[in-house]
């Protein structure tokens, strides 16, 4: 599935005009004041898997410092000229960052990653937070790798979702909820919302 994996990463590029103004004005405000009212004063947030920056230039116009990050060269430079804020080009499974960040913010970018190496990513998210610090991920509900057109899927029901992240000691579910999709037309699809938290860990 790797392969397809970059497949999708060309997508975003070959299609990133018309994704980007597909998703620059969709209303994710109520989830993003649910994640923001998790955050202290000032805090140090990744837009993992950013697209367009709608979301890190919220976070910004919040107060909050965020960094950005996307797989796709061509998402990168319309990010950066939305919010004039760099951002580092690469995938999620290549974070490299130790306790640096109060919360990270992965809306429908987790989805893209195989189910091969989504333990490992979520352990790289975990050494990338606080202790106490918040993910925030979103998947298409559902279950299993597939392929939708041209892009790569791993869908997620709250059990799988569960399952997945209980194999990171460093981890815990604090919530999941459904939405529908807010883009225009799309509210029929379903999505699997969840705030997962870092937590202090016992030493004998």
């Amino acid at each position: 599935m790797i392969e397809n994996e970059f497949n999708t990463a060309k997508y975003y590029d070959d299609h990133a005009e018309v994704f980007y103004q597909d998703t620059v004005n969709a209303d994710m405000s109520k989830i993003r004041e649910r994640f923001e009212s998790l955050m202290p004063k000032g805090a140090e947030v990744l837009d993992l898997g950013c697209g367009s920056g709608r979301d890190a230039l919220a976070f910004a116009d919040k107060g909050l410092c965020v960094t950005m990050m996307d797989p796709s060269k061509e998402m990168c430079e319309r990010a950066e000229k939305l919010t004039g804020r760099s951002c580092v080009l690469a995938r999620a499974q290549e974070l490299d960052a130790l306790e640096a960040f109060d919360g990270i913010w992965a809306c429908a970018s987790l989805i893209h990653v195989p189910e091969a190496e989504t333990v490992e990513t979520y352990q790289k998210i975990a050494k990338a937070l606080k202790p106490g610090g918040i993910l925030f991920t979103t998947y298409k509900y559902g279950t299993g790798e597939k392929m939708r057109g041209e892009r790569f899927f791993y869908d997620m029901t709250e059990d799988s979702l569960k399952a997945i992240i209980g194999q990171v000691a460093e981890l815990s579910v604090m919530d999941t909820w459904l939405t529908g999709d807010v883009r225009p037309g799309r509210g029929e699809e379903r999505w699997l919302n969840a705030i997962v938290q870092r937590v202090e860990m016992e030493h004998d």
